[in-house]
């Protein structure tokens, strides 16, 4: 799940609906965790929702991800971009996203996003 520039809000209050539906129907399912992870991230990270709550359901639904699928990219995305973004610790976030992109070399945000570590890692 990729949200638009333009998303305001009230789109994230929605996907929360929505995934709050799905999780209570298939609460360990990757990638609803994953989905999760991921909306968590972006609502901390777009300033919709600063709280500690939030950062600790984000940091919680990316490990959690990684641990039910250690071997898809998307879990290891998650996760690397916590870690780059909100946790500090970006050599394992760049361990994590290098992986990522040798399992999936042509996803462009794996690539963007380990860059970022990247740079993290060696300031």
């Amino acid at each position: 799940m990729i949200f638009a520039i333009e998303s305001t809000v009230g789109d994230f209050a929605l996907a929360e609906t929505i995934l709050k539906a799905v999780r209570a129907e298939r609460p360990n399912d990757p990638e609803v965790i994953i989905v999760s992870a991921e909306l968590n991230n972006w609502y901390y990270a777009r300033y919709f929702d600063q709280s500690d709550e939030r950062l600790a359901a984000g940091r919680r639904d990316s490990e959690w991800a990684l641990q039910l699928a250690p071997e898809h990219p998307a879990a290891m995305e998650v996760l690397g971009h916590h870690l780059t973004f909100r946790d500090g610790d970006p050599p394992r976030a760049r361990r994590l996203l290098e992986r990522a992109v040798a399992l999936a070399p042509r996803e462009p945000r794996y690539v963007r996003l380990l860059a970022r570590a990247v740079f993290a890692t060696n300031r």
